[in-house]
């Protein structure tokens, strides 16, 4: 196909509480002009006013929405991805899962950046960054608790996705974690958790970033 480019619909992160279009923009105007791709940033609804899972299926709402719209945006509809970072990252990956499970459009790829999928908080990272100056523990259970309706939402693939029974027909997931992050074992378990699933997963390690 000529004239047509990838897509890549993007969930904000910020805890599922902060974030917006202005503060992405200079980020992923960037991401759009090395990547070669159109992006699409999901204005979800945020928490605490809306709580969980309203910022999930609107991004789930978004995705039906941009790929009946693709085809007239000049883009390649075989080439969608959904990506995310940090709680944005939790929401690409379980509007992957949502996708698979309702039956929705195919997507090419799944990229999450440091994405957050065990809000139980209990790796083995979390404890040994758990102060880290970009994002502590402190910090992380505050987003949770402000997400969750009540406490066992956490333990719903919706919202702990590494915590879903069936993580097969997934689409391919690149995965990109800081090293010195609490989040940093969120990803690497996903990714093993993905592949163990017969989906295929590639997760690559920043190293010295936090």
């Amino acid at each position: 196909l000529t004239g047509v480019m990838p897509l890549m619909i993007f969930c904000h992160g910020g805890g599922w509480v902060f974030g917006n279009m202005d503060f992405y923009s200079i980020f992923l105007s960037h991401l759009a002009e090395v990547t070669e791709s159109a992006i699409l940033l999901i204005d979800y609804r945020l928490a605490p006013k809306y709580k969980f899972p309203t910022a999930v299926e609107d991004c789930y709402d978004a995705v039906l929405w941009a790929a009946e719209g693709a085809k007239y945006w000049k883009i390649d509809t075989d080439r969608i991805f959904i990506a995310g970072d940090s709680a944005g990252g939790n929401l690409a990956a379980v509007t992957a899962m949502l996708l698979r499970d309702r039956k929705g459009p195919q997507l090419a790829g799944q990229i999450l950046l440091y994405p957050i999928t065990d809000c139980r908080l209990r790796t083995q990272s979390m404890t040994e960054y758990k102060d880290s100056p970009m994002l502590d523990e402190n910090m992380l259970s505050f987003y949770v608790k402000n997400y969750a309706r009540e406490p066992k939402d956490i333990l719903s693939p919706m919202f702990s996705p590494l915590l879903s029974p069936d993580l097969s027909r997934l689409p391919p997931a690149l995965i990109i974690s800081a090293e010195i992050d609490p989040l940093a074992d969120d990803g690497i378990l996903y990714g093993k958790a993905l592949a163990e699933a017969d989906t295929k997963s590639n997760v690559l390690i920043a190293k010295g970033a936090f």
